[in-house]
Parts: structure tokens; C-alpha cells; sequence
């Protein structure tokens, strides 16, 4: 009996969502835009739905995982203090639009799936 439970257990395990996500996010942010463009062209037709660097870095600015503006405490419990560098970065990228920026939507449907991102934005 105590197989099979540990096994079930074991089945309903995931990865770790916030390293795969500054994974990504740090994967996109390093490598030049051209380049992935035209890697990601020979492999879809759909180039939109990739996140650019700057958006990439918009991510990591969020997780608090961007070098150069990391804060030193643990991530998930310190807020953005108001017009600090980092929160000012975060301001900068986001622009006017805000989420209404089709870019800067592709992030919330890379954090929250399709479905869920309409929900986030607003």
C-alpha cells in the first residue's frame, strides 16, 4: 500500500515554475533578438509570439532576478519599493500602454497562459 501511495505522490509532482521561468526569461534576454528571429523563423512561421529582449528583461525585473537591479533579500517576499532603480526600469519598459502593449501582453501569457493573461492585464 505504501508503494503505491508513494508512487502517486510522486506522479503529481511538477517542475519548479520560477526556474523555468527565469530559465527562459534569461535565455531570451541574453541572446540577441536577430538572432533568435531568425532561428525561431526557420522552425515556425510565427515570430510574434516570441518575447523580445526587452520584455524578457521586463520579466526578470518582476521575479527580482535581473542583474544590476537584484535586491538582495529573498525574492518572493520583498516588494518594489516606489521610484527605486528598479521599480523606475520596470516604469521605463512598461511605457504608457502598459499591458495594453501587444509586447509586453506576451509576457503575462508567458507567466499565465493564454487564458488567464486577459484576466491579469486588467
Amino acid at each position: 500500500m505504501q508503494e503505491k501511495d508513494k508512487s502517486f505522490l510522486e506522479s503529481k509532482t511538477s517542475a519548479n515554475q520560477f526556474k523555468e521561468f527565469k530559465a527562459g526569461l534569461d535565455k531570451m534576454y541574453s541572446t540577441p533578438e536577430a538572432v533568435i528571429n531568425k532561428l525561431v523563423s526557420l522552425f515556425s512561421k510565427k515570430i510574434n509570439d516570441r518575447l523580445t529582449g526587452k520584455v524578457a528583461e521586463l520579466g526578470l525585473l518582476l521575479l527580482n532576478e535581473m542583474p544590476g537591479y537584484k535586491d538582495n533579500s529573498a525574492r518572493h517576499d520583498r516588494h518594489i519599493s516606489y521610484k527605486n532603480k528598479r521599480y523606475n526600469r520596470i516604469e521605463e519598459i512598461l511605457g504608457n500602454d502598459a499591458w495594453n502593449d501587444a509586447d509586453n501582453y506576451k509576457l503575462l501569457i508567458y507567466f499565465f497562459g493564454e487564458e488567464k493573461a486577459a484576466y491579469v492585464r486588467h
